[in-house]
């Protein structure tokens, strides 16, 4: 294991770790990071399990090789630079619990970038999902309405997604969660959502919602 984070480090992704390959555990947030990620970097890193890298500069894409790390559980890299197309591989990730993009430069204003929420509907171990304040763009993926019943964390906002908010919701019926927040989302707040009876947090600012607040809500009883 190798923390490095909350300091001032600076400077490209380090090579020498590039040599670790029997590391698990990777922490590098809250640095002064710059640069890409090697593009075989799971390669190099095959044993990878928990990567942190947020609140760095890093560029570039993420790379498709990160899933040759099957055993990845956390994959923590928000608040950077990273751009382009999220790989669909990271659904072989069986292990995959907290996958944590937002605020990056990812997408780019057209809505096959939201396709690898389709993989991602294979990781039946995922808790916590966060794409907001990127650049994805289209209607509201209903296929996030297909994702493991084990997510109780779900973040969206900050993107240009529009359409409505499906009753389906309530399939994630474990959420505690959902923050869908500064969208083109139009319609009403689904009726449904009374359904989910552990969700205690509900962040729904910053769109065009309309239509009354549902009575069903008052059953989510955490709130």
């Amino acid at each position: 294991m190798l923390g490095l984070s909350v300091n001032s480090l600076s400077g490209e992704f380090p090579p020498v770790l590039y040599n670790l390959s029997s590391l698990v555990l990777l922490s590098l947030s809250f640095n002064n990071f710059t640069g890409t990620l090697r593009s075989s970097i799971g390669f190099d890193l095959p044993n990878l399990q928990l990567l942190y890298s947020g609140n760095n500069y890093f560029t570039g894409l993420l790379p498709v090789s990160l899933t040759n790390a099957s055993g990845i559980q956390r994959f923590d890299v928000p608040t950077n630079k990273f751009s382009g197309d999220v790989p669909r591989t990271f659904g072989n990730l069986q292990n995959l619990s907290w996958f944590n993009i937002a605020e990056n430069n990812l997408g780019k204003n057209e809505d096959e970038y939201l396709s690898f929420l389709h993989s991602l509907t294979n990781c039946s171990k995922l808790e916590f999902l966060a794409f907001n304040d990127n650049r994805f763009e289209g209607a509201f993926p209903n296929v996030i309405t297909n994702m493991s019943t084990t997510l109780t964390r779900l973040v969206v906002g900050t993107n240009n997604i529009q359409g409505s908010i499906p009753e389906e919701i309530t399939n994630l019926v474990h959420l505690i969660l959902l923050s869908i927040v500064q969208t083109g989302l139009t319609s009403n707040i689904p009726a449904s959502i009374g359904k989910l009876s552990s969700l205690g947090n509900i962040f729904f600012y910053s769109n065009q919602l309309s239509g009354v607040i549902p009575h069903s809500l008052r059953n989510t009883g955490k709130i």
